[in-house]
């Protein structure tokens, strides 16, 4: 409650004291970082939690993927699903969307990832997916030709894609 008094007193005073006394007062600069902290906490939470989808185009024969047959195509470890032979792309190495698809579905930290595909190079057991820059890359690279997937954020109905794989919010998949 004194704090409370305190910060009201405070504000009443110009920007220069209020800097003055925020140093001041510890235990009041601490409250404030840590508001502060929550505060970036959900606005980032937010923005990385929309949807993922795994989409193809509407000619390709695959209807659904499972976790594990997502995981052996973005990991290389296979490329036929149901005798159709499939190609993956990749979005660039910053984008929450990739951390999303390789954390929550794959089970694979960043580091993990870089690893098991170092390690795979040089053991002549593959390379990783092919990358580009954004989602509208994706979507141009999969509507080129049948049988490529790749990922998005957000469902454009798109009369031309099919949704193979989607993870919803809360991290629940369907």
């Amino acid at each position: 409650m004194r704090i409370i008094k305190l910060a009201g007193r405070i504000a009443a005073k110009s920007s220069t004291s209020l800097l003055f006394h925020l140093r001041m007062q510890p235990r009041l600069m601490s409250l404030l970082q840590q508001v502060l902290l929550i505060l970036i906490c959900v606005i980032f939470s937010n923005a990385a939690s929309s949807d993922l989808l795994v989409v193809t185009r509407t000619d390709t024969a695959i209807s659904s993927l499972s976790v594990e047959q997502l995981s052996g195509l973005w990991l290389g470890k296979f490329s036929r699903v149901e005798d159709t032979s499939l190609e993956v792309i990749d979005i660039n190495e910053k984008s929450p969307l990739r951390a999303i698809l390789y954390e929550k579905v794959l089970g694979l930290s960043d580091r993990q990832l870089k690893s098991y595909w170092a390690i795979a190079v040089f053991r002549g057991n593959g390379f990783p997916p092919r990358m580009v820059a954004t989602e509208t890359d994706v979507k141009q690279w999969v509507l080129e030709r049948p049988n490529r997937i790749g990922y998005l954020s957000t469902e454009d109905n798109d009369p031309l894609l099919k949704v193979l794989y989607r993870l919803k919010e809360e991290g629940r998949d369907e």
